[in-house]
């Protein structure tokens, strides 16, 4: 006889009703074998966590994105962003503005986009290390200590934990080589990434006329050289040699420039500046306005967004919170309601609502919203309350936490809530980590092959279980690997 000791994570309010645990395995149902029958549940471990990679700045990991194609991925630690080849060596693209809390990232294959609250970044999707080596760099002096791998050359773009953006190897060879930017950075692994282009400018005010150009001069590219300001970037192709930058200046005699592949996005691209959700639908970027019902979008596969290009959620009163693109439609989830817009081809803003696809359940957590299976779930909160997990059926969302779930959630805070989706041996999982509850966090996980929640805790030095180490995942070269919460490793 099945005496039911197998089974799900499921503490019920009074004992003497339900009082199990289920924590670091996972349910398996036999489906050849009769409900009643011995061995028809069995019970697996949830998988460890094997060291993969270890990101300099030893930081939180932000958020992780396998880029389109497969090639590479991007990582957020601190403020910095890595690129990784399939051999998961990190090189450094670009620098944040902020050093804490979850990002968002997407890509349209051409372009990766990244959303950290307060700024929106672009990088152009290129190799991401020309040299990587072991350096310092005192004033304009830069000293090479060794080279690990590659070649150092003028022109080239000079990265590492520390460096100042936009700094650019100018002369030099050998060991020691001059930058444009005086700084001081104590001795540690740098790399170097070409240059999109270089090339002879002038600037007329905000238009920029590049003569000589070695390379290519993209739309959402930095232009750096002698008087350009620092986050200056080209926000439209004049054609003929000349662009349109976001800042105001004058050049009247040629200098050397460059362009480089990431940017800061600046307060004047499209309506409002910041978001802290994006997705990607139809070579559009979609992207939220913190605090508010706005929303916007890019230009059609572009980084830039026009000034026109936004949208209100509207149909009721409370703020946009989250955003997720499903089925080739935008789902907009606000604090305590919802509603989705698809892509109609309008001139100022693509954009327009669903008639009938409010919903009267909102988000509680903005960063709970993952996919699942053929849709997604999220950590929902409505006029009524607050902390049930939802999955969207269509446009309608559906229950999928249980009371000994949700129990565990009343009276804590669980606006900070993380979720991410993996899969195992056909369990898909979806991942929420409640990281203020208790003393070190709460980790609960719904398998949807089972329809039934774990939780999956981390054993810890104190001999504690604490929340999951992960803080973020993405499938990258067949492995499943997420980005610790804390210390910079990349774990699969």
């Amino acid at each position: 006889m099945d005496f039911g000791f197998v089974g799900p994570s499921y503490e019920a309010p009074s004992i003497y009703q339900d009082a199990q645990e289920c924590i670091n395995f996972f349910a398996e149902i036999d489906p050849l074998k009769q409900p009643g029958t011995r061995g028809i549940v069995a019970l697996y471990p949830t998988p460890g966590l094997t060291t993969k990679a270890v990101l300099p700045n030893k930081q939180e990991v932000r958020g992780v994105r396998t880029v389109s194609g497969g090639e590479q991925m991007v990582a957020v630690c601190g403020p910095y962003v890595y690129a990784l080849s399939a051999t998961l060596v990190p090189a450094v693209v670009g620098v944040l503005n902020t050093s804490s809390g979850i990002v968002g990232i997407t890509d349209n294959g051409t372009n990766v986009y990244i959303v950290d609250g307060a700024y929106r970044y672009t990088w152009r999707i290129s190799a991401p290390s020309t040299a990587v080596f072991t350096g310092s760099i005192s004033s304009t002096t830069l000293t090479v200590s060794s080279v690990s791998s590659g070649s150092l050359a003028v022109d080239q773009q000079v990265f590492g934990v520390g460096v100042s953006a936009e700094t650019i190897l100018t002369a030099g060879s050998g060991t020691s080589w001059t930058v444009n930017n005086s700084q001081s950075v104590s001795i540690r692994q740098l790399n170097t990434a070409a240059t999109s282009a270089k090339f002879q400018g002038t600037v007329s005010g905000t238009t920029l006329t590049a003569t000589s150009v070695t390379g290519n001069i993209y739309v959402g590219q930095t232009i750096q050289g002698a008087g350009v300001p620092v986050g200056t970037i080209v926000v439209q192709d004049l054609g003929g040699g000349t662009y349109k930058l976001s800042t105001s200046l004058t050049i009247a005699v040629a200098v050397k420039m460059w362009a480089l592949n990431f940017s800061v996005l600046p307060s004047s691209d499209g309506a409002f500046s910041g978001a802290s959700s994006v997705d990607i639908m139809d070579n559009y970027f979609v992207y939220n306005r913190p605090n508010s019902q706005w929303w916007g979008s890019s230009d059609l596969n572009s980084p830039i967004s026009p000034q026109l290009s936004y949208g209100v959620k509207d149909g009721g009163p409370d703020n946009l919170v989250s955003l997720i693109v499903d089925h080739r439609e935008v789902y907009l989830l606000g604090e305590q309601s919802s509603e989705v817009w698809t892509d109609v081809g309008s001139v100022q803003f693509p954009f327009q609502r669903i008639p009938g696809t409010s919903t009267q359940h909102g988000i509680v957590a903005k960063f709970s919203v993952a996919r699942l299976g053929n849709s997604f779930a999220y950590l929902s909160r409505n006029n009524r309350g607050q902390g049930q997990i939802m999955q969207m059926n269509g446009y309608v969302p559906s229950r999928i936490s249980t009371h000994a779930v949700e129990n565990s959630l009343v009276g804590e805070t669980i606006s900070d809530a993380i979720a991410w989706t993996y899969q195992i041996e056909g369990h898909e999982i979806y991942v929420i980590n409640f990281p203020s509850i208790g003393s070190n966090g709460l980790t609960w996980c719904y398998d949807t092959a089972t329809q039934m929640w774990h939780k999956w805790l981390y054993f810890q030095s104190d001999q504690t279980f604490g929340r999951h180490r992960g803080n973020c995942c993405c499938v990258f070269q067949n492995m499943v690997l997420v980005g610790d919460y804390q210390n910079g490793k990349l774990y699969m």
